[in-house]
């Protein structure tokens, strides 16, 4: 980094302190710290060097944290709440600002839709396909819920237009001698009829989803399962109840 863009950079840490440039400014030091800590990319408009100079990439993190933690003492819990809606935690403590993330909103109510589940054993080896309706062996699968990786679900798009939706999870249950699916949605206010009915109307949506294609559900050992036989859960699309749990 040459003394020219070195200067050129100090400088815009310095035109954009939040203490004048506000909460813009604000924002654009903070990319740019992040930008310098990671090594590469776009600081203020420009491209960083390669091969810049630790000593100087570390002397404007330094410049641009201190005036960060300084603004940090001042701001108003307005301006804290912009800042984690557009940073999480760990960029803004990067940037010098030690800040209490806000709390997560608290679920007011459970909707639950519950959905009717057709359990196959599938060999593996054979192409052999069987219906299992032994409630002993259906039991087994009580509790069991998607694997790593496919449990996180709130972000999917046939949840999109439910603005009151916090989080959003599927889990098998075994009720009254039967296997069933239910899927849980937060909600962030008390529940009417219209959340009900949107609740209802996204389990077509949700089970003809790519997600739903190639979920995989968590491993059980079941009598009549051998090493060589898959469970295969076909869920109805169509939700066989709905209702609140109120909190």
């Amino acid at each position: 980094m040459d003394d020219d863009i070195y200067r050129w950079l100090a400088d815009q840490f310095e035109s954009n302190d939040p203490a004048r440039a506000g909460f813009p400014g604000a924002v654009r030091v903070i990319d740019g710290l992040s930008t310098l800590q990671g090594g590469h990319g776009t600081v203020f408009g420009l491209s960083l060097p390669a091969g810049a100079s630790p000593e100087r990439v570390n002397a404007l993190l330094e410049v641009g944290r201190a005036m960060m933690s300084a603004w940090a003492a001042t701001i108003d819990e307005e301006t804290k709440d912009g800042l984690f809606t557009q940073f999480g935690v760990e960029t803004l403590r990067a940037a010098g600002l030690e800040l209490t993330p806000p709390p997560a909103p608290e679920p007011k109510a459970h909707v639950v839709c519950t959905f009717e589940v057709t359990l196959t054993k599938l060999g593996l080896v054979d192409d052999g396909e069987e219906e299992i309706r032994d409630a002993a062996v259906l039991a087994v699968f009580d509790g069991v819920g998607p694997e790593q990786g496919f449990e996180s679900i709130v972000d999917l798009p046939v949840f999109m237009d439910l603005e009151w939706l916090l989080d959003a999870s599927v889990k098998l249950r075994f009720d009254a001698g039967a296997l069933v699916c239910e899927l849980t949605l937060e909600s962030d206010r008390p529940v009417d009829d219209a959340m009900l009915a949107a609740a209802r109307a996204v389990g077509p949506e949700l089970w003809e989803s790519g997600w739903s294609l190639n979920l995989e559900w968590e491993h059980r050992d079941a009598p009549g399962f051998g090493p060589d036989d898959m469970a295969s859960f076909f869920v109805r699309e169509t939700a066989r109840a709905v209702h609140v749990q109120a909190l």
